[in-house]
């Protein structure tokens, strides 16, 4: 297993903590970027970037699904009647 394939297998492992449904829009967009933002010859995945994945990932699942972003709920209170 070359480098880069180990360090694809470890950003697709920290991606898991994100729902399911996230995955499936924007994985690969995402897997991209990291990939392509990664230093020349980087094998694994930092721990810097492990932890602000699943904080983030975490941050997602906890975030009450019935309340909209606050822009959203900005817009929505912008909107003339």
């Amino acid at each position: 297993m070359t480098g880069q394939e180990k360090l694809e297998r470890g950003y697709r492992r920290v991606l898991a903590c994100y729902a399911r449904s996230f995955r499936s829009d924007s994985e690969e967009e995402i897997l991209a970027v990291l990939l392509d933002t990664a230093d020349e010859g980087q094998q694994r995945v930092r721990l810097a970037e492990a932890v602000d994945l699943i904080r983030r990932a975490l941050r997602m699942r906890l975030r009450p699904a019935s309340r909209p972003p606050s822009a959203v709920r900005g817009a929505v209170r912008l909107r003339p009647t």
